[in-house]
């Protein structure tokens, strides 16, 4: 059934009153390397926070694999990184049809496209959670 999840090592750091569980997420190792740490709200340490529905029986201080499920993983990573620049592509070929002889119309055109790309995307995806899922290590 974890075949279904992309899985990271997690410490479990509290248990709120309101059901859910801070957990403190070990970052693999090509998170380690990857030096655009804003992206993905790293804190630049090896580790990242998250807070998920305690559903099972967890207790501070225990070792567990939290999951996010592939096809979540994957749908997020398609509008984050492809449809910027299919859009980029597409605005770029568009303007600099409409226009062969103004040389900035078609770089200001693309950045505008994206800037108001990713303000819908974060109002839109902002109420929906992402749902992890928690297995207990044997």
């Amino acid at each position: 059934m974890s075949s279904k999840y992309v899985l990271h090592k997690a410490r479990v750091i509290k248990i709120k009153p309101d059901g859910k569980a801070v957990l403190k997420v070990m970052r693999s190792s090509a998170c380690g390397s990857c030096d655009d740490n804003q992206s993905c709200c790293s804190t630049g340490d090896n580790y990242t926070f998250i807070e998920v529905k305690c559903l099972e029986d967890l207790k501070e201080g225990e070792t567990v694999n939290v999951g996010l499920k592939k096809n979540s993983f994957y749908s997020s990573i398609f509008m984050i990184y492809i449809v910027p620049v299919f859009l980029a592509l597409f605005t770029a070929a568009i303007t600099s049809s409409l226009s062969a002889n103004d040389n900035i119309l078609t770089p200001v055109a693309t950045v505008v496209v994206i800037v108001l790309y990713f303000i819908f995307f974060k109002k839109v995806y902002k109420s929906k959670e992402l749902e992890y899922k928690v297995f207990k290590i044997n």
